[in-house]
């Protein structure tokens, strides 16, 4: 199907009435846009039968986030709805999560975000307004594909579990193995120039052997998601050290306007936060 604004805006017409029964609505991938999000949204606060509404790949975009958010404000039916690659980013999470805190009675059990360029401090901010609110119904919660990274959503896994919080996350699953006694010792760095195994002899040594940080146990380069705009691949690594007390020694060398690998200057991340230090070239780097 190919509903577009105007089927979605005629099914939410059908929907606003009263003996409507309908209970669960599957139109993903029906480029309804802004338009026909808002007028889905505009009949979520009256309909009191659908339980289950898919808008994966729609278009909605940041307005149509904004327009759910009055019905999540107040609707006490609904339980799942995905609103995976609708390129909500950062502003449209924060605009459901502020629909979801103000509703305590929210019936919402399952929220699908996949794939939407939010960032690790977008992640953070739906956690803190939406997760870890009082009013939190969320059971279910996907974010797969995202522009987050495994050490803040380690950071995230761990905040929840001291909070006794019930939640299933989707990217939660590939860090069980991680242990904390290597978040202690790690950071991570971006962006990283390639991903070989010369880019991470580099970094070992960079620390090692030029800054005396301490030793390197390991050095692991990932790829991350493609981030629209940008021509470069993003890049990182994790970078984990023998001892804890390498890891302050590391974000002094960024404090210091040191980190500075091949010719390239980095971030510097500790493990399980989102925050950075972030150093700008110098005349002495420019070339």
């Amino acid at each position: 199907n190919n509903l577009r604004k105007e089927g979605a805006q005629a099914l939410a017409t059908n929907l606003s009435q009263d003996k409507t029964i309908l209970e669960e609505l599957d139109i993903s991938r029906n480029n309804i846009g802004v338009a026909g999000a808002k007028a889905l949204a505009k009949m979520l606060t009256v309909n009191k039968s659908l339980r289950v509404l898919n808008l994966f790949a729609n278009a909605v975009d940041v307005d149509g986030a904004r327009a759910l958010k009055e019905s999540f404000k107040v609707n006490t039916t609904l339980a799942k709805i995905d609103l995976g690659c609708n390129r909500l980013r950062e502003k449209g999470v924060k605009e459901l999560a502020e629909g979801l805190s103000l509703n305590n009675d929210s019936a919402i059990r399952t929220l699908g975000i996949r794939f939407n360029f939010i960032s690790d401090d977008g992640i953070t901010e739906f956690f803190n307004m939406a997760v870890f609110s009082k009013t939190c119904s969320l059971k279910h919660l996907y974010i797969k594909g995202n522009y987050y990274t495994e050490l803040n959503i380690v950071d995230l896994q761990k905040k929840i579990t001291e909070n006794s919080i019930i939640l299933h996350v989707d990217v939660f699953e590939k860090l069980k193995n991680l242990k904390q006694s290597q978040l202690e010792r790690s950071i991570w760095i971006s962006p990283i120039w390639a991903n070989t195994q010369d880019a991470a002899n580099k970094i070992k040594s960079f620390f090692e052997d030029h800054q005396k940080v301490g030793i390197v146990v390991d050095v692991r380069v990932r790829n991350g998601p493609k981030i629209p705009g940008r021509v470069k691949a993003n890049i990182y690594a994790i970078v984990e050290f023998a001892h804890p007390n390498s890891v302050f020694r590391a974000l002094r060398v960024a404090s210091k306007k040191k980190a500075i690998i091949a010719g390239n200057r980095i971030k510097i991340y500790k493990a399980g936060s989102g925050v950075a230090v972030n150093v700008k070239p110098t005349s002495k780097h420019r070339r």
